[in-house]
């Protein structure tokens, strides 16, 4: 359930500001309702609190989205154990917010812990675009090294979805723009990939081409 509901919030993502605010005010309606109907630590509530302190990361909002995940963090830890899903999805949505905080080794760790799980469970594409998103965030922070590693990873776990798979491809294409100019080890490990997955290398040249 934590992780559909993390899946909806990409279809909350709004195009205009209004639409925005009516999103923003029907996740704290409904995250309000069952705090006060159910109490504020019980499952569905921190979920309902969840949303909506991930809807505010995805639109890059941060100094909203902290003090909720924190929050929320914490609560679903003690309601639901610290290894749970919905803990750990909250801990990821945490993550993310405390790397734009400039608190990256803290809000990788929590990425991470997510990623692994999901990749245990064989949710391999989530795991590999969580990893991907993870990377891209910590190569902005100028963390190039810590963001090829994370890529690396989302690059295998991609695998296991498929070499056909968009969070392969994907995967590929931001590890071989972080191997570029990275010394002639890297820079030959790129040609190899490109060489043998012709897709990637046309992914790859684009970023190039946006950077």
């Amino acid at each position: 359930q934590a992780v559909a509901a993390k899946n909806l919030i990409v279809g909350f993502r709004a195009g205009d500001e209004a639409a925005e605010e009516s999103n923003i005010e029907m996740l704290r309606s409904s995250y309000e309702y069952y705090r006060d109907s159910l109490g504020p630590k019980e499952v569905r509530t921190l979920e309902a609190y969840s949303l909506l302190g991930q809807f505010y990361e995805e639109a890059g909002d941060y100094d909203n989205a902290l003090p909720i995940m924190e929050e929320c963090y914490r609560d679903t830890c003690e309601a639901c154990g610290a290894d749970s899903i919905n803990a750990l999805s909250a801990g990821e949505t945490l993550g993310y917010c405390l790397i734009a905080k400039g608190r990256t080794e803290d809000g990788a760790a929590l990425v991470k812990r997510y990623a692994d799980r999901r990749a245990a469970e064989n949710g391999y594409d989530d795991a590999a675009f969580t990893l991907i998103k993870l990377s891209i965030m910590l190569y902005e922070c100028d963390d190039r090294d810590a963001a090829a590693g994370f890529a690396r990873e989302a690059f295998e776990i991609g695998r296991l979805e498929g070499e056909d798979s968009d969070c392969f491809i994907k995967a590929g294409a931001i590890l071989c723009f972080l191997l570029a100019g990275n010394g002639p080890d890297a820079e030959a490990e790129a040609e190899l990939i490109f060489t043998r997955y012709p897709r990637i290398e046309e992914e790859a040249k684009e970023l190039l081409e946006e950077e």
